[in-house]
Parts: structure tokens; C-alpha cells; sequence
């Protein structure tokens, strides 16, 4: 079998808009890894890793995935620029305040 990592991001990711929280930490992770191994990483895959991991931190009531996230936000936040925060975490609690 396959397996191609864009391909499972796109399905990760389209889980996750709808409010799949189970998805949440799964989509950040691979953003992350997106924006760390690739030779050229975009801006788009940093905020999005924040947003899922932020997601996953405040929707997750498992200790060792509200953990992961925690730790994943804190190296996602090393290398994003720090202006970004409030417009992404307004994000993030609009997704969460849908219905």
C-alpha cells in the first residue's frame, strides 16, 4: 500500500474542519511535520499545526493527548512568529463555539 503523507494530511485535515476532535492532535502533528521536513515550508502548514494543536489542547479531555498537544504547541511556538497568536487563537475558538 501507498502511503502518501499530503494524502493522509487532506483527510486528516477535512476530519478535523468537521469538528472530528479525535482528529485534532493527528492534524497538528502532521502540519508540523510538513513544516519541519520539507526543504521549503510554508507559512500555512506553522499556522495550522497551532491551530489543531491549540484545538487538541483546549477540546481533548485525554491527559496524554491534552500532554502531546502542550508539547507540540510549545515547539510549534518556537519558530511562529509571535504576532500571530491572537488572529490564530481567535480562529480556533470560533471552530470550537460551532454548533
Amino acid at each position: 500500500m501507498d502511503r502518501d503523507p499530503m494524502q493522509a494530511l487532506y483527510f486528516y485535515d477535512m476530519a478535523a474542519v468537521r469538528r472530528y476532535t479525535k482528529a485534532y492532535l493527528t492534524t497538528a502533528a502532521l502540519y508540523w511535520q510538513q513544516f519541519t521536513q520539507t526543504e521549503q515550508p510554508q507559512s500555512e502548514w506553522l499556522a495550522k499545526s497551532y491551530l489543531w494543536a491549540k484545538a487538541a489542547f483546549i477540546a481533548l479531555s485525554d491527559k496524554n493527548n491534552k500532554k502531546l498537544a502542550q508539547q507540540l504547541l510549545l515547539k510549534i511556538q518556537t519558530e511562529m512568529p509571535p504576532a500571530w497568536q491572537d488572529e490564530l487563537d481567535e480562529k480556533v475558538k470560533q471552530h470550537l463555539a460551532k454548533p
